[in-house]
């Protein structure tokens, strides 16, 4: 389910990045203060609105290994948080596709 989810995230945001959902980012502090004050959604997929942010801005994007331990006990619901996250995935690409436009 998540090698799906992560295929449909990656064909509507454009992002070439194999896990957008990683919870371990880092970014240059100007960079993050810039993009997170134009946060506009808060919830599962804000961190796919701030590398979208990041690359329609012209920035680049690179993954770097990092050692994960995953922690049992997920409080996700895997179909409706999944649900809930596609819906906000495809409004984070339509509100910056119309505001990238503006400019």
């Amino acid at each position: 389910m998540g090698r799906v989810f992560n295929a449909l995230t990656r064909t509507i945001s454009g992002l070439p990045l194999r896990d957008t959902q990683c919870g371990f980012k880092l970014y240059p502090a100007n960079l993050a203060k810039e993009t997170f004050a134009k946060l506009i959604h808060t919830g599962w997929a804000h961190d796919v609105e701030i590398l979208m942010r990041v690359q329609h801005q012209g920035h680049s994007i690179k993954p770097l290994p990092v050692h994960w331990t995953a922690i049992e006990g997920s409080k996700i619901n895997p179909l409706k948080d999944a649900w809930d996250m596609f819906w906000e995935i495809v409004k984070i690409r339509f509100n910056l596709n119309k505001e990238f436009k503006k400019d």
